[in-house]
This record gives C-alpha cells, structure tokens and sequence, in this order.
C-alpha cells in the first residue's frame, strides 16, 4: 500500500536536493580527485547496483560527477578483467546483498518518502553534471 504526498515529503525532497547537490558540487573540495583504480571501482560498481535497486536513481551521472565514467568504459574497452570487471562485480554483488532488503522494506513502509529522496538525489545530480 503506497502512502500519500505529505509536507514531510516535501521537506525530504527539498533536503535530499540540497544536501546531495551541496555534497557533489563540493566533493572535490573535500576528498580531491579520486583515482581510477581497484577499491575506486568497487565503489563504481555499488553505484551502478544501487541504479538497479532504487527507481529512478541513474548512477551514471554519479559516476560522471566522480570522474569514474570515463575510466570505466577505458577499462571495459580493453577488456581489463582483473582492474574494471572485477571490482565493479565485487562492489555491484556487495551492494545488492546489502541494500536489496533494506530497500524492499524503505519502500514497503515509507513509499512515498522515498521517492521523494530518489527525486532530490536524481534533481541535484542532474543540475551539476
């Protein structure tokens, strides 16, 4: 059963769209840039599953927000198994075991709130690229 649009929604909306667009615009800022390698495309990897776990969310204006896009499709074009294929498998099995319940019961129970987060996320991340 779907829960209905509340002002809490609004609120999550409008929070998840400011602090994710802040948070982008100024990871630079505040971890560098990141290196394409091993434990940066595990990291790759839990972004595209989470595309696959959560509606709507696009990973891959994440990955082109943190400099990983290009790398990646670098190493799928060479067929570098062990430094793209591997982790981005290692971090895309870790975060479906990981999030995959937990997001059956976000949205099971709160609907509507989610959404509404997803939305902020994809409306900042979009913006900035």
């Amino acid at each position: 059963k779907h829960s209905k649009r509340d002002q809490v929604d609004i609120i999550w909306l409008v929070a998840t769209f400011v602090v994710s667009g802040l948070g982008l615009y100024f990871l630079n800022d505040l971890v560098g840039t990141l290196p394409a390698n091993f434990l940066t495309f595990i990291l790759a990897g839990v972004l595209i599953a989470l595309g696959v776990l959560v509606p709507g969310l696009s990973p891959s204006n994440l990955l082109l927000i943190l400099s990983f896009f290009s790398p990646m499709l670098s190493g799928f074009k060479s067929l570098d198994l062990i430094g793209t294929f591997l982790p981005i498998t290692i971090g895309g099995i870790l975060a479906i075991l990981a999030f995959s319940k937990a997001m059956d019961f976000a949205l099971t129970h709160h609907h509507s709130r989610v959404y509404h987060f997803i939305i902020g996320i994809v409306l900042s991340s979009t913006i900035l690229i």
